[in-house]
């Protein structure tokens, strides 16, 4: 195999595969890529093998052929090198690669082929696009609520589904860690007409987020039983579905919860943050008190005996004075997600969940439960 290409078209093939290939990987086969070259591209896959990655890249191929090459290594060389110069790579089968840029000349050792393990062949049963808009949003709304926890590996990651109502069909997204849960509605392509529930792994999430971050096409999204596969420009990303049923959220949705506030986003959630700054703990628990035109937001520390309080003007409120408390850092992440001037909260006590949704947007909602105070 022998090959030139830009230093740029080179780095990016390879700080993709980066995301994936582990330099450390407990097998030596997953810390290396299959690089292919035929035609007048390359393409270069990495696996770990639960996501599979594959990036394609205009080049001068010379004589085609394949290569298991060591990802960490060579992106750190690339990184090294000018940019905007021309790299010429030749690979002797299973033997050595030589990578030449300029007056510089590097060998490197490669592995067989043969040794990569191959993705699963599946038949990829559902197909349709979505925008890089609605996907980028989707990720955003409902990211940061996916639990960590290993244990409760059914919630390590976004469950999708189709919802009909009323005669509109959208594509929904939640996420849940137990403590906040968030949902997003977008509308359903007219191409996908059916669909399972699945669960996408965190893992793959935060892959396509960095993916999509500057990608304006559409999307296409490809399904099978166990396999979820994106086609970004000129990278594919596949991974494995989580293997679980997704609890069923709209049970813990309350839905009487009649006491509303509309109050500044901004003004709460920079009260908020201000109030962890005299936390100094992991858990920062705040109480939120309705009183008459504003609110009033406390939190102590009773290990060093400070504490904050700080008045907050509510835009509208309907319902009888209340106190409730809860984390910080549970609702500052909601109130990030809004992206109006004003947030609206429903609340029914201090013990059920908190309803957050944008009052200029119907397609977001958010649960954050409450903590005694």
């Amino acid at each position: 195999m022998k090959f030139r290409i830009n230093h740029t078209v080179f780095l990016r093939l390879f700080s993709r595969a980066g995301a994936i290939a582990d330099r450390s990987a407990k097998f030596p086969i997953l810390s290396h890529g299959l690089l292919h070259a035929e035609g007048d591209e390359i393409s270069l896959t990495a696996t770990n093998l639960e996501m599979w990655t594959t990036t394609t890249g205009p080049a001068q191929v010379e004589r085609p052929g394949a290569a298991a090459l060591p990802v960490g290594l060579l992106l750190d060389i690339i990184k090294k090198m000018p940019n905007g110069c021309e790299i010429e790579v030749t690979v002797e089968p299973d033997v050595q690669a030589s990578v030449r840029a300029g007056r510089s000349r590097f060998s490197i050792g490669t592995m067989p082929v043969a040794d990569f393990p191959a993705l699963d062949v599946q038949s990829m049963n559902t197909r349709f696009p979505l925008s890089a808009d609605d996907l980028r949003r989707i990720i955003k709304c409902t990211q940061f609520a996916v639990s960590t926890e290993e244990s409760r590996y059914y919630l390590n990651g976004i469950y999708l589904h189709l919802l009909e109502a009323t005669g509109v069909r959208s594509l929904l997204a939640v996420a849940t860690d137990g403590h906040r849960l968030a949902r997003l509605a977008v509308p359903a392509p007219a191409e996908l007409r059916a669909m399972p529930g699945i669960i996408v792994p965190l893992k793959m999430v935060s892959e396509i987020a960095r993916l999509v971050q500057d990608h304006e096409d559409a999307v296409t999204i490809e399904l099978s039983e166990t396999l979820i596969r994106l086609g970004i420009g000129q990278t594919v990303l596949t991974s494995k579905l989580i293997d679980a049923a997704f609890p069923d959220y709209e049970r813990v949705i309350p839905s009487n919860n009649d006491k509303r506030l509309d109050i500044s986003n901004k003004a709460l959630a920079a009260a908020i943050d201000r109030m962890a700054v005299i936390s100094g703990r992991k858990l920062c628990v705040v109480k939120m008190s309705v009183r008459g035109h504003n609110i009033t937001v406390t939190t102590d520390n009773k290990d060093t005996g400070a504490s904050a309080v700080e008045d907050v003007d509510i835009v509208s409120y309907t319902g009888d004075e209340l106190n409730i408390g809860f984390s910080a850092r549970y609702m500052g992440d909601v109130l990030s997600i809004i992206d109006g001037s004003s947030v609206r909260i429903d609340i029914a006590d201090h013990v059920t969940p908190i309803i957050v949704t944008d009052p200029a947007r119907s397609d977001f909602l958010a649960i954050v439960m409450p903590i005694r105070v």
